[in-house]
């Protein structure tokens, strides 16, 4: 039997497997596998793999349907700047490190500072901060490892 298929039938001492498994935990942040004796395993990206796919986990998603644009931009300059660094090495890529740190940080901030109203609220402004501050700490380690 394999974990990574449904229905396995075996007839006759040959064994042959059914419908594969779908392994998807809805986070655009985790690598999801199936290992034939264990079944779905999920794993985080790596380095700067997921410096770019940070803003659109399940925490910020649920918690923001929209989000105001004045976060909404330094988050996605962020973005760029990481997915820009993964291209370059050295000095240019701890240079755009640090154009994403002060992008995260600046949204962060801006999430802080907004009112809560009919579009943005405290779990939003919430999953924003705690968003900024892993891709922060992720960005800085990224950036002593150059």
């Amino acid at each position: 039997m394999d974990a990574c298929t449904f229905a396995d039938r075996c007839v006759g001492g040959v064994c042959t497997g059914g419908a594969a498994a779908v392994c998807n935990d809805g986070n655009p942040c985790t690598v999801d596998t199936c290992e034939s004796p264990t079944g779905c395993a999920t794993s985080n990206l790596t380095d700067f793999d997921w410096l770019t796919c940070a803003f659109a986990s399940p925490a910020i998603v649920d918690a923001c349907p929209t989000l105001p644009q004045r976060i909404r931009k330094p988050f996605d300059q962020g973005e760029a700047a990481g997915a820009k660094a993964a291209d370059v090495t050295g000095r240019r890529a701890r240079q755009l490190l640090k154009v994403a740190i002060k992008a995260w940080r600046k949204a962060a901030q801006r999430a802080e500072r907004t009112p809560s109203g009919d579009d943005f609220s405290p779990a939003c402004a919430a999953a924003v901060m705690q968003a900024a501050d892993v891709l922060i700490d992720r960005a800085r380690q990224l950036r002593l490892d150059l």
